[in-house]
């Protein structure tokens, strides 16, 4: 997870595998450092029988894998569940961690479905999880509350999707989707993301702003790499391109 968590709980020999995360959890309190860190997005990802039956076969917390076990459904299962483990890790949150939860999680209970899926999907977005981000906003924007919204909110949602498809690299998907988000809601942000991944779909690098140009220029070097087949190398720049991209389309999103 990349730091150091001292933990007073029981570890388990078998962690409980996050597959959208691609992470291992060992604790209690590791369980807990993850929802403190995606508060949004924790119940997705742990509300599972899955997740309850390790808790109790690998933690050995029977009582509250009970307690979880219970409740899973219902409209505030999410914040019952999660505020739980919360709990049950003694000492692990500070009083100010464990209140700021609290209000997080609350409120999500007052946002609508429609309302609480955009969140998500905003969060995967943020966090670099495109191919979710992808999933998410396609399944809003077909929703009924998507079609009965105005102009703009469509757009923000189609801007958005386009953003998780340049992540992806799919250039020509971002291009049609910056297109019709541009539309919808005539947003500048739109406009100029319509232009960066035109551009860099068609390669066309005279044409860049400065900005745009660098990530044009790291996209150049991992071509070179992979050309050469250093595998290694490859990598290492694309990875550095990925990131670089990350930064100017996390710029371009809108809320």
């Amino acid at each position: 997870m990349g730091e150091l968590i001292l933990c007073k709980n029981k570890m388990a020999a078998e962690p409980f595998f996050l597959e959208g995360a691609e992470l291992h959890l060992y604790s209690l309190e590791e369980v807990c450092h993850y929802i403190l860190h995606h508060i949004y997005t924790a119940d997705r990802d742990l509300m599972s029988y899955e997740f309850v039956d390790w808790v109790a076969r690998h933690l050995e917390e029977r009582e509250l894998a009970e307690r979880l076990s219970r409740m899973m459904g219902g409209r505030e299962s999410p914040y019952g569940f999660l505020m739980s483990i919360l709990l049950a890790a003694a000492g692990y949150c500070t009083r100010e961690e464990l209140k700021e939860a609290d209000t997080t999680l609350k409120d999500l209970l007052h946002k609508s479905p429609f309302e609480r899926a955009k969140t998500m999907a905003d969060v995967d977005l943020k966090e670099g999880r495109y191919g979710k981000a992808v999933a998410q906003y396609r399944r809003l924007l077909k929703s009924e509350d998507a079609k009965k919204s105005d102009p703009v909110l469509r757009g923000n949602l189609m801007h958005n999707l386009g953003c998780a498809y340049a992540g992806m690299f799919l250039f020509h998907e971002a291009v049609l989707m910056f297109e019709k988000a541009y539309e919808n809601n005539r947003a500048r942000e739109t406009e100029e993301a319509y232009a960066l991944a035109k551009r860099l779909e068609d390669g066309n690098e005279a044409l860049m702003t400065p900005a745009e140009g660098r990530a044009s220029e790291v996209l150049a070097k991992a071509r070179e790499a992979k050309k050469l087949q250093d595998e290694e190398g490859f990598f290492d720049r694309l990875t550095e391109y990925t990131d670089q991209l990350k930064d100017e389309y996390r710029q371009l999103s809108l809320g």
